[in-house]
């Protein structure tokens, strides 16, 4: 087993360099032996945030490493669009969002293509609307046609 202190991630043009105060593992023998969540002395609320912005980072890198790939007819890239979705009415049940949402990327795959072909690439996110909104849900994505 091999340790280190520094990570470096490559997504897309994108170069992240990370240097931990603690060494990490790495290398074949890097096998979880047990599946505790996070040190064992992190709340659950400390895990929790540690767990959101893993996810951020994972959906970042993932949009890094596809972004620029995919050319228009002059050369130039497409470049990635943020949109937030919210509906007219409160809607909490996730079945329903997730048909309202497909029928909607449908119709918006057609608007922008033109035809029923698969034109756009997209990643969402469903998002459960803070307390006060009580669990009102959303979606947020990034697009690329």
């Amino acid at each position: 087993m091999q340790f280190t202190n520094q990570k470096i991630t490559i997504a897309g043009h994108i170069v992240e360099y990370d240097f931990m105060e603690q060494p990490i593992k790495y290398g074949p023998d890097n096998r979880k032996k047990h599946t505790s969540t996070g040190h064992p002395l992190s709340t659950p609320e400390e895990n929790e945030i540690s767990s959101a912005n893993r996810a951020k980072s994972a959906v970042r890198r993932l949009v890094n490493s596809n972004a620029y790939k995919w050319l228009k007819a002059n050369g130039t890239s497409y470049l990635p669009i943020f949109v937030t979705f919210t509906f007219e009415d409160d809607i909490r049940d996730l079945d329903i969002a997730s048909s309202f949402f497909k029928v909607a990327m449908q119709r918006l795959n057609y608007f922008v293509g033109g035809s029923k072909k698969h034109f756009l690439h997209y990643i969402a996110v469903t998002e459960f609307q803070d307390k006060t909104r009580d669990g009102v849900i959303r979606w947020s994505g990034l697009s690329r046609h």
